[in-house]
């Protein structure tokens, strides 16, 4: 399927250097929810920087119904990106949803499996050799962890995917990125890398599979609250 864009909606997804803020997801305290996409957009006024959601605002658009055009809209717009990003991220994602009774996690604060940040502006950042670091934000507490930084490695688009595979671990995530065979940095499974943990394992089918496993298996505790995504950026 050919997609077209408007003149508008390629100027909403520019941005200069050190000023993209991205989002997704949401962190639940129990009692509040504290939505990634608020903070992002709060950030990114008192900053200097933009979001997505900004950016149309400016345009004076509207962000489009189709799904599969706004999911081309934000790896455009993760494309564009330079220097140092920023995110919002929930604090759990979806990845971890089949361990949260025992972890005692909510799955309140869980961002939508199919979220834009993990399928598409993610991987699409870690093939961006013009990203220099992207730096993780908490929507309720604003700490901030530098997930992956060029400068602290060799500077290759392999070794971003390591540093921030090594971030996903350290939060107890389940997903990994890795490098195809073409290059192309995907979302996969942490069993799907080989030994040196970029590269995906040619046998394994990735993320198709990792996803409707999710997708199928999860069953929320009982007496959780029903907070359905109708946005998947969210």
């Amino acid at each position: 399927m050919i997609i077209y864009f408007t003149k508008e909606q390629e100027k909403a997804c520019e941005t200069e250097e050190n000023t993209a803020v991205f989002y997704a997801g949401a962190t639940y305290d129990g009692q509040n929810r504290y939505n990634a996409s608020s903070a992002a957009n709060e950030y990114a006024k008192e900053v200097g920087g933009t979001t997505i959601d900004l950016n149309f605002e400016e345009q004076g658009i509207e962000w489009p119904e189709d799904r599969e055009i706004g999911r081309q809209l934000s790896q455009m717009y993760a494309e564009n990106a330079c220097g140092d990003v920023k995110v919002f991220l929930g604090d759990n994602d979806a990845y971890n949803k089949s361990e949260m009774p025992t972890k005692g996690l909510d799955p309140n604060g869980v961002r939508h499996p199919l979220n834009t940040w993990d399928t598409v502006e993610c991987p699409a950042l870690l093939s961006n050799d013009k990203i220099s670091s992207i730096t993780v934000y908490d929507p309720k507490t604003q700490e901030e962890i530098i997930a992956c930084d060029r400068s602290q490695g060799n500077g290759e688009t392999e070794d971003m995917v390591r540093q921030y595979n090594k971030y996903l671990e350290s939060k107890g995530s389940e997903l990994r990125y890795g490098l195809s065979k073409s290059g192309n940095v995907r979302q996969c499974s942490k069993v799907a890398l080989d030994k040196d943990g970029s590269h995906i394992a040619p046998e394994y089918d990735t993320t198709a599979i990792r996803i409707r496993d999710i997708i199928n298996s999860y069953e929320p505790p009982e007496n959780s609250i029903d907070l359905t995504l109708e946005n998947e950026n969210d």
